[in-house]
């Protein structure tokens, strides 16, 4: 039997281990990623980016969608997840 993709394996990985061993999926677009990102999600600092506008870029490991009290607008509820840390990101209906 083959084995199984890379990307399987690695999901495997997280799934059972809660981290990846082998390789993080991100490793082969890190470099196109740094040039898109303004920051790690390890580095962010709530009290220095209070008003401005910043770039994250990772893996969506996890959506949790809902509906809005007032207009029930589709809105989620997502965990962005990069090579140094993890950040729940909140997706209103506008967006």
């Amino acid at each position: 039997m083959p084995e199984a993709p890379k990307e399987e394996l690695l999901s495997w990985e997280r799934e059972l281990l809660g981290l990846y061993l082998t390789e993080h999926p991100l490793a082969k677009v890190e470099e196109k990623l740094s040039k898109l990102i303004t920051s790690n999600i390890a580095d962010l600092d709530h009290f220095q980016y209070v008003g401005k506008t910043i770039s994250l870029g990772g893996i969506i490991s996890t959506i949790r969608k809902t509906f809005t009290k007032i207009k029930q607008e589709e809105m989620c509820f997502l965990k962005l997840q990069d090579r140094t840390s993890t950040v729940e990101v909140i997706v209103f209906p506008k967006v």
